[in-house]
């Protein structure tokens, strides 16, 4: 029996957590997945380097991940003018950060950026979706990116705002679903 089965999934939900993070500890509840969510509310250090925290540490069949939960929606915008794009965008900070702890955790683990979309009532899909969720009356999907993949690729989104993103079609060659990611069976939920 993994950890996270026998702790109530709040234990996981980080204080402050968002709905996203909610809906991926549902996720990792109905896995079987070992999860240990980390307390943000202290800078950490690596070698004397102040880091970003991860969200989460995750052990699964399919290796080892620091994981750091990015929320998005989809479609974006406003609902008078949505955007059908898969936004994929992290801050500086996020790639470096994941990029430290995976080292810092050592041989076997990898950052890992996790976006849960939260799909919008409108969106119907023509067949079904691998890791689309759905958890308190809301309909989550779950797609992953390596961070050494994201990092090869990545591209300057806002210098202002120091964020990253990926082209279209670099995203659509990383990403795939948490499931595969983790090397868990499929399961419909």
């Amino acid at each position: 029996m993994s950890l996270l089965a026998r702790a109530p999934h709040r234990s996981l939900t980080r204080r402050g957590g968002t709905e996203y993070e909610s809906a991926f500890v549902e996720f990792l509840r109905l896995q079987g997945s070992v999860a240990l969510g980390v307390d943000e509310s202290r800078r950490s250090f690596v070698e004397g380097e102040p880091l970003k925290s991860m969200d989460y540490v995750v052990l699964t069949r399919g290796g080892n991940f620091v994981v750091d939960v990015k929320g998005k929606r989809y479609p974006g915008g406003p609902p008078s003018k949505p955007r059908r794009v898969w936004e994929n965008w992290v801050f500086d900070a996020d790639v470096h950060g994941l990029s430290r702890w995976a080292e810092a955790f050592g041989a076997g683990f990898e950052g890992l950026i996790l976006f849960v979309y939260k799909i919008g009532p409108e969106v119907t899909f023509s067949s079904p979706v691998q890791d689309l969720l759905e958890f308190q009356g809301e309909r989550y999907l779950f797609r992953g990116i390596r961070v050494a993949q994201y990092a090869q690729r990545m591209r300057r989104r806002s210098p202002k705002w120091g964020t990253m993103d990926l082209s279209r079609d670099d995203y659509r060659a990383l990403v795939q679903p948490l499931s595969r990611l983790f090397g868990e069976p499929w399961e419909q939920f």
